[in-house]
């Protein structure tokens, strides 16, 4: 842009805004018969001093380009890039003050909620549509175990992808409060038809545990 319009405009962002509030008429340019070039010149007043400027074409779209983002992750209340990001959704965040790449989530009820918790697998399904970067498991139980914890697998087509098996400790009924909740081997992604099965190897030896349940997080893109 013109040193002219560097001086005249940008150094006040106070014109600025006010050419563009005043630009209004620029949106009829579409009706003006034949196309502009960009060395045609256009004349800028504001309204509220007076001052005029004169601008081309290819100068005056320049300006209006830089004025606002053109891409969602230039906004001011989104993300910053797509990194890491693929498969996500968009949410408002929790301060309700912008916008939040999330993952997604997978409930599964393993077992009723007030009969005991047997070893075998307690719950197995084939995929009927994809889940990617599956990041962690979090099983949780109504009644907790005592006497043992409970420890389970979690299996795709009958091998377990764990590196870690999930434990509910006795007297807990999450795997959240335990010191080995379970760490999945990454990278898992489960395709159409593959199987994912949850194996309950070891109950609570006084009391079983009743009523568990399991949260699957998956869309979590990672690096390995």
């Amino acid at each position: 842009m013109s040193d002219r319009i560097n001086e005249q405009v940008k150094q006040n962002a106070a014109s600025i805004q006010a050419i563009i509030d005043n630009a209004k008429d620029l949106n009829e340019l579409a009706t003006i018969t034949g196309n502009p070039v960009s060395a045609d010149l256009f004349l800028l007043r504001i309204a509220s001093t007076g001052q005029s400027v004169s601008i081309t074409y290819a100068e005056l779209l320049s300006l209006f380009n830089t004025v606002g983002a053109t891409s969602f992750i230039n906004l001011t209340d989104t993300p910053a890039n797509y990194t890491l990001k693929q498969g996500q959704n968009v949410k408002v965040n929790t301060s309700a003050n912008g916008l939040e790449f999330t993952p997604d989530y997978k409930d599964f009820e393993l077992s009723a909620e007030n009969t005991a918790i047997q070893t075998g697998t307690s719950y197995s399904l084939i995929c009927n549509r994809p889940f990617k970067f599956v990041n962690e498991f979090v099983f949780s139980v109504n009644t907790a175990p005592t006497g043992s914890s409970i420890i389970i697998d979690v299996r795709k087509n009958g091998t377990t992808i764990m590196t870690q098996l999930a434990n509910i400790e006795a007297g807990e009924k999450s795997t959240s409060t335990s010191a080995t909740p379970g760490a999945v081997n990454k990278p898992v992604n489960f395709n159409i038809g593959d199987s994912l099965a949850f194996r309950v190897t070891q109950v609570g030896s006084s009391l079983p545990g009743a009523g568990m349940r399991c949260t699957m997080t998956y869309n979590v893109p990672y690096v390995v």
